[in-house]
């Protein structure tokens, strides 16, 4: 168990052991080893040393924390849509990221067993989705104190995928539905766990999922026709500036104190 640290392009002695010497990303097999399970892996931030721009980056090392040294500092992006793949058939304790902001790339966890986190993530786009935004598969992730800030365009497309445990917690979704979208065409599939998030699209008319059924303590506005669970808000959680993507709540969100800390 031990830190290891990582910017886009080698640092000083690149050997990965401080932030002056930290690993380039393409030796990123060799901070996992240093590592080792139970270690962390800090990026660091993107202002000072540039976006990562791996195509297909995965973070799949089993019991490693992969952590942006500053929150939101560590930024990825490929030069074209991909997805970023978290966990592997292997994994027997999980991976934990946290604190990146990742744009134009889809999640898609591998099943395994073990229990992984992605935390305090900020997803956005550039340009429309397709697909999907999270592919959680069948394994057990928690999602937790994310902000998705998405436009999808496609006739038809899945927001959220999962077949098994997943937890979504504590989480903003900001949908933009582009024209290209169908009427009911963005669903959710069902999740295990869906809890203290909001969720908000710009056309009610292109959600066509009841995910309010199997929540509890969520907040929805624009999104499509929902009903049911518990302790949910039917309400504008009144963000700060959405326009801006401040999704900060003023002091009269219906949302504030509204969540469960079980």
């Amino acid at each position: 168990m031990a830190t290891s640290y990582i910017a886009p392009t080698a640092q000083g002695t690149g050997d990965g052991s401080s932030a002056a010497n930290a690993y380039a990303y393409s030796s990123l097999s060799s901070a996992e080893s240093d590592a080792g399970s139970g270690g962390i892996i800090y990026f660091l931030d993107s202002a000072t040393y540039g976006n990562y721009t791996a195509a297909n980056p995965s973070f799949q090392a089993d019991g490693v924390t992969y952590q942006s040294l500053i929150q939101h500092g560590a930024i990825f992006q490929p030069s074209s849509f991909n997805f970023i793949n978290f966990g592997n058939s292997s994994n027997s304790t999980g991976v934990t990221v946290k604190d990146f902001e990742f744009k134009d790339l889809r999640v898609f966890t591998t099943s395994h067993t073990g229990s992984s986190l992605i935390e305090n993530c900020k997803f956005t786009s550039t340009s429309a989705y397709t697909n999907y935004v999270l592919n959680l598969g069948s394994s057990d992730v928690t999602v937790r104190r994310c902000v998705f800030d998405v436009e999808f365009n496609d006739a038809t497309e899945v927001i959220i995928i999962s077949s098994g445990s997943a937890t979504i917690d504590n989480c903003t979704f900001y949908i933009t539905a582009g024209s290209g979208v169908s009427a009911n065409g963005l669903t959710i599939a069902s999740v295990g766990t869906t809890k203290n998030s909001i969720f908000v699209s710009t056309d009610s008319s292109k959600i066509g999922t009841n995910i309010a059924t199997n929540s509890s303590n969520c907040c929805f506005n624009d999104f499509g026709t929902q009903s049911g669970g518990t302790n949910n808000k039917f309400a504008d959680p009144q963000f700060v500036d959405s326009a801006n993507s401040d999704y900060r709540l003023r002091p009269a969100s219906p949302c504030i104190g509204a969540g469960t800390a079980s």
